[in-house]
């Protein structure tokens, strides 16, 4: 399993509403992937602010596609998004052996992640974006 540590800003944007919850905006990461065709791939990530802290995660779902390119139709695979440890801001993103098998290879196009939150209010953030090469298996 790769583990990126995601030592993400949060930018706390006092918009003035009513309830006087100030609006939470991520800045989104760039990071770029390998994925060997056939091979079991996961990435655990830890949710970080500005002062280390851990962000909660309780409240929050994750979405995460790989695509030929960001303005495709066309979805080459949906990553498999899991929070694993909520208190601690740590969620995974995966794909099983039979899941990379399948993808084209060699490939290279791009994926994000989005970070929704159930609310209130409810939001939706792209935290992370960026290349990903699907390198080719040799051995069948």
């Amino acid at each position: 399993m790769r583990k990126l540590l995601l030592g993400m800003v949060l930018l706390i944007l006092a918009m003035g509403l009513t309830a006087g919850t100030p609006t939470v905006g991520i800045v989104p990461a760039p990071v770029n992937l390998t994925i060997e065709q056939g091979n079991t791939w996961s990435a655990s990530l830890t949710f970080k602010d500005g002062n280390g802290a851990a962000i909660d995660l309780t409240s929050y779902t994750f979405a995460a596609q790989v695509r030929p390119a960001y303005s495709s139709a066309a979805v080459t695979a949906t990553l498999t998004c899991t929070v694993t440890d909520a208190a601690n801001g740590v969620m995974t993103i995966s794909l099983t052996a039979i899941q990379t098998a399948a993808l084209p290879a060699p490939f290279t196009g791009q994926w994000d992640l989005w970070m929704n939150q159930t609310g209130p209010p409810a939001t939706a953030l792209r935290v992370m974006a960026g290349n990903v090469t699907i390198i080719p298996r040799v051995t069948r």
